[in-house]
């Protein structure tokens, strides 16, 4: 930095009642904290008598501290800039101490300051007009044993050995040093303050742990691209990246259990420690750092390391074998692979085959007047179709739900398919619900599930309209599915009769019911299985649901079909996100 400091205390000032090892704590602090927010200009030292006091100034060019924190700057843990991520470092206990010391010596401290126009802090001391050799005799000595702890400070840097003797004394001297071999062990200390590693690397030295130093968050982000230490000791309040900061980002790269994390902080409220755990610490030692509980946290997380080491070992012997069993099994994949192509070959074509019986677009489109359909099978080839036979002024329209998905399902259809089409031929398209029974008894004679006993048990739930044109009518008959359709913008809903198709437990008896309803221009039919309406959403977990199904009916069916089937295709895709598709769904859309 270009900085001045500057000395104009007059030679003729008298002397000061106080402690003088103090005194130079009270200089050190009050003129680091000046060069430390200056960045260039001056700091400068003046002194001058008021009354029976002596007024010290230390005045400086730097950043200056907003009116509003003048006084808060003298509380623990109080600064300027309070963030534990600024741009100083400290832990903001050093101008609580000075603020200590200079009343417990009988005088005051304040500050002068505006942002931007540099600060000024003046102390008073009792003069004292005795002889210097009288004044060493008399000298008051200050009793501090409340101040033990770090006032992490970069002023120490001007007298690091002094410091580090002072906090050397604070351990307890009746504490017995506790012995623990760390030979081998890489320990990354971080920390702003270099005493404070200088103490570290001091305790850690006897132990035979190999410390590496460094004095601020990214150095210590940038050193772990280079060497790989068994745990970190991390300073919470440095400047710039904190260690909360520090520890999530070392959390994006390694666990808890590859690389322990220790927070060292002055920091030690409860809401502290919850923080540190939070973003990725394994423990918290509380600044001033006693050396035992620092070699038995150590021993604790080493011993773990260790432990994790041979879990190590024992995983890569375990990988051997794994490797070994792969090899034998990459050969049986090769076989297996060969047998899923032609599996996979066979369902494609099963896929043509159950395409090609669908009815044809051509045939649907000459005979409706407006259509649309979705036919969106879970797998390759599904359990749902839909069928459509059309003579002169007369069709019939359905949506078939059967047993299963993929090959199962596939081969329920073609069966299906084959029995609507024999029925239809023998007693003709205009009794829905006949045909239904009839279908539900050639279903169960054909799988042989006339009893309980049968080994199989597979039906069909199905939608079935026939639309006479020239008596503008239509009938509906259901099994488990509905007829949803508009009138004149209302929102209208037929029930299947609640009797599935086919099943062991369906009724070979049972009578399904027609439905009529007198057709208008107007209006628009809806089939659907519930594929659509069970379908679970990504973000919801709920099902589509017959309630949306509806709704969306009642705000699109005045729509061009084409526009409607595109409409449905977004929102089925936009509801369903990245959950799987739960079932096969068919979905027809048309009118009269």
């Amino acid at each position: 930095k270009t900085i001045v400091l500057k000395n104009d205390i007059p030679s003729d000032i008298p002397y000061v009642l106080g402690d003088e090892d103090r005194l130079q704590q009270i200089l050190y602090n009050l003129v680091g904290n000046a060069i430390k927010f200056t960045d260039k200009g001056e700091v400068r030292i003046s002194a001058r008598i008021q009354g029976d006091m002596l007024e010290i100034s230390i005045s400086d060019t730097g950043i200056g501290i907003p009116k509003e924190k003048h006084d808060d700057i003298f509380k623990s843990f109080e600064q300027a800039d309070g963030s534990i991520e600024r741009k100083y470092g400290g832990t903001g206990l050093g101008l609580a101490i000075t603020k200590k010391l200079i009343e417990l010596q009988g005088g005051q401290i304040w500050v002068e300051s505006e942002i931007g126009n540099g600060s000024t802090f003046r102390f008073t001391l009792p003069l004292t007009y005795e002889k210097p050799e009288l004044k060493k005799i008399k000298k008051r000595r200050v009793e501090i044993s409340e101040i033990e702890m770090d006032t992490d400070h970069d002023s120490r840097k001007m007298n690091m050995p002094v410091e580090i003797e002072r906090r050397k004394e604070l351990n307890d001297s009746r504490e017995k040093l506790i012995c623990v071999d760390l030979k081998g062990i890489k320990i990354l200390a971080v920390d702003d303050d270099p005493i404070n590693l200088q103490v570290i690397q001091n305790y850690l030295s006897i132990s035979g742990t190999h410390v590496e130093l460094v004095y601020s968050g990214m150095e210590a982000i940038e050193k772990l691209d280079t060497i790989r230490p068994d745990l970190i000791l991390l300073d919470i309040m440095m400047p710039r990246l904190n260690g909360y900061e520090v520890s999530k980002q070392i959390r994006e790269k390694y666990s808890k259990e590859e690389l322990p994390i220790i927070f060292i902080s002055a920091k030690n409220q409860v809401p502290d420690i919850v923080d540190g755990f939070s973003a990725g610490g394994n423990d918290y030692l509380t600044k001033p750092v006693s050396k035992n509980e620092l070699f038995v946290r150590l021993n604790f997380h080493v011993e773990l390391v260790k432990s994790r080491n041979k879990l190590k070992q024992y995983h890569e012997h375990l990988e051997d074998l794994v490797e070994q069993r792969t090899i034998a099994l990459t050969e049986s994949n090769v076989k297996l692979e060969d047998v899923n192509n032609r599996l996979m070959q066979s369902i494609s074509y099963a896929q043509v085959i159950q395409t090609a019986v669908l009815p044809e677009k051509d045939m649907m489109f000459q005979t409706l007047k407006d259509y649309f359909v979705i036919w969106k099978p879970k797998d390759v080839i599904g359990g749902d179709i839909f069928w459509f036979s059309a003579s002169k002024d007369e069709f019939l329209i359905a949506v078939i739900d059967c047993t299963g998905h993929g090959v199962p399902g596939a081969l329920m259809t073609m069966m299906t398919k084959s029995i609507i089409d024999r029925i239809v031929h023998e007693i003709g398209m205009n009794n829905p619900a006949l045909i239904l029974h009839r279908l539900n008894i050639h279903t169960k004679h054909s799988l042989h599930q006339e009893n309980t006993e049968a080994k199989s048990n597979d039906g069909l739930d199905i939608s079935l309209c026939y639309v006479n044109r020239s008596n503008a009518c239509l009938i509906y008959s259901g099994a488990n599915l509905s007829l949803y359709y508009t009138f004149q913008g209302e929102m209208g809903e037929i029930k299947g009769d609640k009797q599935s198709i086919g099943y062991k437990s369906s009724d070979i008896h049972f009578h399904y019911k027609n439905h009529a309803i007198p057709l208008d221009a107007s209006m628009r039919f809806y089939l659907t299985t519930d594929g659509l309406l069970d379908q679970v959403g990504n973000k919801s977990k709920f099902v589509f649901s017959k309630h949306r199904f509806k709704s969306f009916i009642s705000q699109h069916h005045d729509k061009p079909f084409t526009e409607q089937k595109q409409l449905l295709i977004e929102l089925l895709e936009d509801y369903q996100g990245d959950e799987i598709q739960r079932d096969d769904i068919t979905i027809i859309g048309f009118a009269v």
